[in-house]
């Protein structure tokens, strides 16, 4: 009853936490779809092209997961400095 207390100030923050952790899993689970894409497009032997797009698109996901995580590593420190 008294952590609901201390943290219902914070119920923003703590969604914004939540919103950050299902981007940064929805992006992590793009890893293992684009290797296996990565394995077939080298296995095939198909264009190039393809295959730099897939390692760049990777890239871009987790770049963009990195940040998230980044944020949400704020937030959190910004709520516990509050409480």
């Amino acid at each position: 009853r008294r952590l609901l207390g201390l943290l219902r100030p914070e119920s923003a923050e703590l969604w914004l936490v939540v919103l950050f952790a299902v981007g940064v899993g929805a992006l992590t689970r793009a890893t293992p779809v684009v290797a296996m894409a990565v394995v077939n497009t080298v296995a095939l032997g198909t264009l190039v092209q393809q295959l730099v797009v897939l390692c760049e698109a990777l890239a871009a996901a987790l770049t963009l997961a990195g940040g998230l995580t980044l944020l949400q590593s704020i937030v959190v420190e910004f709520i516990q400095r509050r409480v």
